[in-house]
């Protein structure tokens, strides 16, 4: 049981936690930039207004690095050997260094 005003929690003693939002410094991408299909099967594509150079790099959910790779707007990026299952997909523009991170979904 959780008393009120305390740091008790059942039988345990947890001190106070700090959960203040770490800020960042990586400007994120055009809000146009899309990958698709999502979710996938075999390949996944980056949408972009213009033909942009892109890092990209996926990981599994526990953070291991499956695949780093530069490409381009459109360009068929190969996840067939994936497991099925839920993958960070993120999107490094190469000059700007802007990012976004996706959540992939391979089928």
């Amino acid at each position: 049981l959780m008393s009120s005003g305390s740091n008790q929690l059942g039988n345990g003693y947890f001190p106070s936690l700090d959960l203040t939002l770490l800020s960042t410094t990586n400007p994120e991408l055009n809000p146009k930039i899309v990958i698709y299909p999502n979710p996938t099967t075999q390949f996944v594509k980056i949408s972009a207004p213009e033909n942009q150079k892109f890092n990209v790099i996926l990981f599994d959910v526990s953070g291991k690095l499956l695949l780093e790779k530069k490409c381009t707007a459109n360009e068929n990026i190969d996840v067939s050997s994936l497991a099925v299952g839920s993958y960070i997909f993120q999107v490094i523009e190469t000059t700007s260094l802007k990012q976004n991170s996706y959540n992939l979904i391979k089928k």
